[in-house]
């Protein structure tokens, strides 16, 4: 558990038990700039994602998962995107 979110181990990836699979996914690399540019910008996603290596968050319009094949780098649209549908 971190926080009010509870986390199951669902085929070796962390996953936000408030799973909704009609969410879009960003995938990002672990300790990318796309990563930390996340961090940065949404500083509650720090502690989920310091679950694991490899984790799924769910927000409003987004899922976010850190994982191996994720981008490395977001450009300014496609983070405001991200924010807005966090």
């Amino acid at each position: 558990m971190v926080g009010t979110r509870t986390f199951l181990l669902r085929d070796g990836v962390w996953t936000d038990t408030r799973s909704d699979g009609h969410l879009r996914v960003v995938k990002v690399k672990a300790y990318s700039a796309a990563y930390f540019a996340i961090v940065q910008r949404m500083p509650e996603l720090g502690p989920l994602f310091a679950v694991g290596e490899r984790v799924r968050v769910f927000g409003r319009n987004v899922a976010i998962e850190v994982a191996d094949d994720g981008l490395s780098m977001l450009n300014a649209t496609d983070m405001a995107a991200l924010a807005r549908d966090w």
